[in-house]
């Protein structure tokens, strides 16, 4: 058949233009997440656990593990509050069942329900994050409330 030549030639360029942003777009997601990551954990000190190494991970991907809540509980809260988010790791993500990811990184029961995932993008800005920063500690600590209430 015939060869689509304005899709290849369209396809390169948008190669190239992706290639010639990419140190741009990782610089900003880096800054995004490295914000999150230290947000968080200075947020939630005893209850918020960074999941992975804080640096050798995906430049836009921020994942965490905190105590005693339900990773499911929490993205409904968040969702509510507008925040998109997936709870445990992807290939677990919905199910209620303890993290056998978390566990595998040594995590006790305590830790392995709460797993939390949020992934930055070009499109997300400092004032998304400081949002999210002030959002999610005043939830956990509501749903850790209500987790003790309920024990």
């Amino acid at each position: 058949g015939t060869e689509n030549v304005a899709f290849a030639v369209g396809a390169a360029e948008a190669l190239q233009l992706a290639m010639d942003n990419l140190p741009r777009q990782v610089s900003h997601y880096r800054s995004l997440r490295d914000k999150l990551l230290d947000g968080l954990t200075s947020a939630l000190p005893d209850d918020c656990r960074l999941t992975g190494h804080p640096q050798e991970r995906l430049p836009h991907n921020a994942s965490f593990a905190f105590r005693t809540i339900s990773g499911n509980d929490l993205l409904m809260h968040l969702d509510l509050a507008g925040i998109a988010a997936s709870s445990g790791s992807a290939c677990k993500s919905g199910d209620p069942k303890p993290s056998t990811t978390l566990e595998a990184i040594g995590l006790g029961p305590e830790w392995t329900k709460g797993g939390l995932r949020l992934t930055v993008g070009h499109q997300n800005s400092g004032k998304e994050i400081d949002y999210a920063l002030k959002t999610i500690p005043p939830i956990v600590r509501k749903l850790q409330e209500l987790s003790r209430t309920w024990a």
